[in-house]
């Protein structure tokens, strides 16, 4: 259920770009892919693929390293937005305040 509905997210956004941002819809796409990877990678962990525990540990330390890099890709577009809106408003203020002069 969980992967239909991130095909169907996926369409949506592709589709009718529910965001006014160009870059939030990206987003969501790249999160609705990682989340279909990782829902898929989880049968990895079962016992039809890997009989050692050594194979499910390795398999378990790539699954992670999935998660750590969409976390990675969410902070870096926070932490872009966040300075291109703090700094569009610093020039903002420094633009009003060389006006009032």
């Amino acid at each position: 259920m969980i992967t239909i509905s991130c095909y169907i997210a996926i369409y949506y956004c592709i589709m009718y770009s529910p965001f006014k941002d160009r870059y939030d819809n990206i987003l969501e796409i790249l999160n609705e892919v990682f989340l279909i990877i990782s829902n898929y990678w989880c049968v990895a962990f079962s016992d039809l693929f890997w009989d050692t525990p050594a194979k499910k540990v390795r398999q378990g330390w790539v699954y992670m390293q999935l998660l750590i890099i969409m976390i990675v890709i969410n902070f870096i577009f926070l932490i872009k937005r966040t300075l291109i809106v703090a700094i569009c408003t610093w020039l903002e203020k420094r633009k009003r305040t060389k006006l009032a002069l």
